[in-house]
């Protein structure tokens, strides 16, 4: 049955309006579909928190007006995000009392960061990354949510890479976290100005587009290069065969020995010598002509200087025979 409204309107046309208007608003509020500074922060999901301040900090998933967040992805692989973990530790004691929390996230299975976490840190013997990391959240998603709606839809494409969210629950500032105590304070300040950083944002990231598209002609200048010398090299082996021929054709219209000749290349075939006995002769061997449609450039030969001279005295003699 088909509910209807008292204005005889169909409850589904109702629905159906309802729904559309508010999918327009969805993409109007995020139309270009990047994360960037002055987004809404997506909430997040995680699933193993492997410390927390020693249970002072909540295991949060949707951020609290008024409270300021970072969030950094790292990786048991990456050396950058371990030499990134003491300066995480000392900001998040520096910002103890001033409601920030630090929640870093990798996409590992839980084997792998547990066992990590069981390892000294490198250049302090007495320490374990378990006892550094402990004021502050590490956590880890293997399903990998967290890294898809922030590092996937900011297009960022390296780790380590921190997101500070603003006391409005907005993105303020993305990048290396070595870099994030000065934004940092300014946000907790309250004299951070978004719009200039956007500005800067924006420009660092059409800049990195810039080199990745030249990186991208420069790969595929190299395959083109490639490919060109490889045909100019046939074009080469073509034309050395047919200067081969033509000096071999030369040769033995002069009934001089080819190249191949001296090289011991030669053609025999059984002839009768004088004595009746059949013996070996030797037959000059001709290379095959380059197809002159594969070559379109051919190394200028130059016969002997003496060649027709050679010719008009053989010619003379034969008149004197007749």
């Amino acid at each position: 049955m088909l509910f209807t409204s008292p204005f005889r309107v169909p409850l589904h046309r109702i629905l159906s309006a309802a729904l559309l208007t508010t999918t327009c608003l969805v993409l109007h509020a995020s139309a270009d579909g990047v994360l960037k500074p002055g987004s809404k922060a997506p909430d997040i999901d995680i699933s193993n928190w492997w410390s927390d301040g020693d249970g002072n900090l909540e295991h949060t998933t949707k951020f609290q007006p008024g409270s300021v967040y970072v969030i950094e992805f790292w990786a048991t692989w990456c050396g950058p995000c371990l030499v990134a973990m003491p300066h995480l530790s000392e900001i998040q004691d520096e910002y103890a009392d001033r409601n920030v929390q630090i929640i870093s996230v990798s996409d590992e299975p839980s084997e792998t960061v547990q066992e990590f976490l069981q390892k000294t840190v490198l250049g302090r013997d007495d320490q374990t990354y378990e006892e550094l990391t402990s004021n502050y959240c590490l956590t880890s998603d293997p399903d990998g949510s967290v890294s898809k709606d922030y590092l996937m839809a900011a297009r960022q494409s390296s780790i380590p890479c921190a997101f500070i969210v603003g006391k409005t629950g907005n993105v303020e500032w993305i990048g290396n976290p070595m870099k994030l105590a000065k934004p940092l304070k300014a946000i907790v300040d309250g004299n951070w100005d978004r719009p200039a950083y956007l500005k800067e944002y924006e420009f660092q990231m059409a800049a990195r587009r810039r080199n990745n598209a030249l990186r991208s002609l420069r790969t595929a200048d190299t395959d083109t290069e490639d490919q060109s010398s490889e045909i100019l090299r046939k074009l080469e082996a073509e034309n050395r065969r047919h200067a081969e021929a033509v000096r071999a054709i030369i040769a033995q219209a002069l009934g001089q020995p080819s190249a191949s000749d001296s090289t011991g290349e030669t053609d025999s075939a059984d002839e009768p010598d004088g004595g009746g006995h059949r013996g070996k002769t030797q037959r000059t061997a001709i290379p095959p002509f380059a197809r002159a449609s594969d070559v379109k450039i051919f190394t200028e030969q130059h016969p002997p200087k003496d060649l027709m001279q050679r010719i008009e005295s053989g010619r003379d003699r034969g008149e004197e025979k007749k």
